[in-house]
């Protein structure tokens, strides 16, 4: 019945705050223990996981840093046997050696788990997700991967020997979604399949460098174009 079923979700669900809950004074392995009486959690799967954090068990949680307490709560959360797992802002406060250690954890136990992960770091989530969602105001923005918007834009990097403006790109007729200097040079992201030749036939250019766009520009620009689109 209705009553089983929401047991079973509860079953199947982890959730990890962006401040989770300790009791006062309690060692890690208390705090391991009055969550395994919360959650179906594997403690062999949990000590090994701290072991490869380098973190100690034996400690009380209040001496621990604030990335030392990120670390064991997500350890945690890869210890529960539940399905799905929400982590909110799971990666405050790693510096980015131990957040790469963090990731190649969590890309492991996605072998059987699905891990839903909020943040505002969006270079945290590069060459982890699979596919992400942006909220803005309470209305999904954007609902895509990586690898589908890069598909979408091009950037270069430009010295011109001539001055050039955006104007004129667009009057060629590109898209240009950003044009930006930089000292002497210029960060241009077009839409759509720009090719260096083309730029350098309509253009007096010293250089004309095709180079890739993170995660955080390619959001941006996904942004920035939706919103154009709506206007």
């Amino acid at each position: 019945g209705v009553k089983h079923n929401l047991i079973e979700a509860k079953r199947n669900l982890f959730f990890l705050s962006d401040d989770p809950y300790a009791p006062k004074n309690y060692t890690i392995i208390q705090v391991f223990n009055f969550y395994s009486s919360l959650f179906e959690l594997d403690r062999e799967k949990f000590l090994l996981t701290m072991k490869k954090l380098s973190l100690p068990t034996d400690r009380k949680v209040s001496t621990f840093s604030k990335g030392m307490k990120r670390q064991f709560f997500i350890a945690l959360a890869i210890s529960s046997n539940a399905k799905y797992l929400l982590l909110d802002e799971a990666f405050d406060g790693l510096d980015p050696l131990v957040l790469d250690n963090i990731k190649q954890e969590l890309i492991k136990a996605a072998d059987e788990k699905t891990f839903i992960i909020s943040s505002h770091n969006i270079s945290s989530l590069e060459r982890l997700c699979d596919n992400f969602i942006m909220l803005s105001e309470g209305v999904c923005t954007i609902n895509s991967n990586i690898e589908h918007i890069a598909k979408n834009f091009v950037k270069y990097q430009v010295l011109f020997n001539s001055p050039a403006s955006k104007e004129q790109f667009e009057e060629y007729g590109f898209r240009v979604i950003s044009f930006r200097k930089i000292g002497s040079i210029y960060n241009i992201v077009f839409q759509g399949d720009v090719k260096e030749e083309h730029l350098r036939k309509l253009f007096d250019m010293a250089l004309c460098e095709n180079v890739p766009l993170d995660s955080e520009e390619l959001i941006a620009m996904q942004m920035i174009n939706s919103r154009k689109e709506v206007l």
